[in-house]
């Protein structure tokens, strides 16, 4: 199915007034996806026009992947006593640090909440300095 030149028109105007840059020519049908420019961090995303529409009819904005990652990553570092290490955050993949013994973790978003270190963990101990060992 295809979209009327008004909706096609309403969607970009209201894109480019939130300051996305939409790259390429749009496409007139629901399913396809056009490239979209983030505002912050410049990286292109696809979204797909179904999408785009319901974002216009709630009068939302467009969150790119990297953002929302990195707010992702900014979460759990808060929840669980971590920090980044060499400020190193690309590409959906994070080196994080424990802030007690400084062992790291590649964060990929797939942790869990309440994330513990090996060395806050009583019953890990051996486990923790094989895996420091191994680091």
């Amino acid at each position: 199915m295809s979209i009327t030149d008004k909706t096609k028109n309403k969607i970009i105007d209201y894109i480019v007034d939130k300051g996305h840059l939409i790259m390429g020519e749009p496409s007139n049908v629901k399913t396809s996806c056009w490239e979209i420019t983030c505002v912050v961090c410049g990286e292109s995303n696809q979204v797909c026009v179904n999408n785009l529409t319901v974002i216009v009819n709630n009068f939302g904005d467009i969150t790119c992947s990297n953002c929302k990652f990195n707010k992702k990553v900014e979460k759990f570092l808060a929840r669980s006593n971590m920090q980044l290490v060499d400020d190193y955050c690309e590409m959906r993949q994070a080196w994080i640090g424990c802030k007690y013994c400084g062992l790291c973790y590649d964060y990929s978003g797939d942790y869990q909440d309440n994330f513990k270190c090996y060395c806050r963990l009583t019953i890990k101990q051996t486990e923790h300095k094989l895996y420091k060992w191994l680091s």
